[in-house]
């Protein structure tokens, strides 16, 4: 959930901000999912100054977690434009290169 603080979270929001830069020509969306309320959200993003460009989608009941499957947060769904599931990991764990290789993006 996005209650961390400190040094974890300024690395994987730069490393969010550089993916989404890499990827901005190929059309690659970023969204976020929380099961958190409103406001916790709200002072989550004016707490730590998070400068996010995709967006963040409420899911009080979990349904997507139960779809994918998902037991730990954070956690990175990769979803191609077919609708298919490229991989399902830890957001930290995205790499450019990962990006190239499912060839969602061009080297």
């Amino acid at each position: 959930m996005l209650h961390r603080q400190g040094e974890k979270l300024h690395f994987e929001r730069e490393r969010h901000e550089e993916l989404e830069e890499v990827t901005k020509k190929d059309k690659i969306e970023f969204l976020a999912i929380s099961a958190e309320e409103r406001d916790v959200l709200d002072h989550f993003f004016d707490e730590s100054k998070v400068k996010m460009k995709s967006w963040v989608a409420m899911d009080r009941e979990e349904s997507t977690m139960r779809a994918y499957n998902i037991k730990v947060l954070p956690t990175a769904v990769v979803i191609d434009k077919a609708g298919t599931v490229i991989a399902v990991t830890q957001p930290g764990d995205l790499t450019v290169e990962d990006f190239v290789q499912w060839r969602l993006v061009r080297a």
